[in-house]
């Protein structure tokens, strides 16, 4: 089986699952490659993230990877109005896709190099909680002007509901802990963005 120290690529999942335990965030992700999928959900509840829904995109699994997918499109639909991904769509803070190895990761893997250790991201995820919690409920009037003015933008871009935006504001405070700023700036919104499942159409979702 994979560790996680073993998963040398996936940044965005990993830095997803990150977010999601300092914020106490439930986190969907979305496996494109199941034994990747499965170390980061591990190292996700070792964490203490509020929960992990592992999804795939389609019955296959392949849909938006490299590997061929001989799914139909109604059956891609099909798939993601299944119980899971409803009850994902409805409830999960932060996504994340889970790739495969491409070709530099692999060479790094049979290299003998290993990803981060996840006690190192248990000793940030800890020391980020107390200022997280300190300021949680806050992050409307700790938004900098420029951080204002980028959430409209995505909501009007993305058509967010009010669940989007709280779900950007509790993962902007989460990462605005993690870099132990003051406020909530422009780039805080801007990740916590990437986060949200319509980042993911027309490569994951139809």
């Amino acid at each position: 089986m994979l560790s996680f120290e073993e998963l040398t690529g996936n940044p965005v999942a990993k830095r997803a699952i990150e977010v999601a335990a300092v914020g106490g965030l439930k986190v969907a992700l979305v496996a494109l490659d199941r034994e990747a999928a499965r170390a980061l959900a591990e190292a996700a509840s070792a964490l203490g993230t509020g929960y992990v829904f592992m999804l795939t995109p389609c019955p296959c699994g392949n849909w938006g990877s490299p590997r061929p997918c001989n799914c139909e499109p109604e059956e891609i639909k099909a798939h993601q109005r299944s119980v899971a991904w409803k009850e994902a769509l409805r409830e999960a803070d932060v996504w994340a896709c889970v790739h495969g190895p491409d070709q530099n990761e692999l060479q790094e893997f049979l290299g003998g190099q290993r990803g981060e250790p996840l006690r190192a991201i248990v000793r940030r995820v800890g020391a980020a909680r107390p200022w997280f919690r300190e300021r949680l409920g806050e992050a409307v009037q700790d938004l900098t002007r420029n951080a204002r003015e980028l959430l409209l933008k995505a909501a009007e871009a993305y058509q967010f509901s009010w669940m989007d935006i709280r779900c950007v504001l509790r993962a902007a405070e989460a990462i605005r802990a993690l870099g132990d700023a003051p406020t909530i700036e422009a780039a805080h919104v801007a990740e916590a963005v990437e986060y949200r499942p319509q980042r993911l159409r027309g490569r994951i979702i139809p």
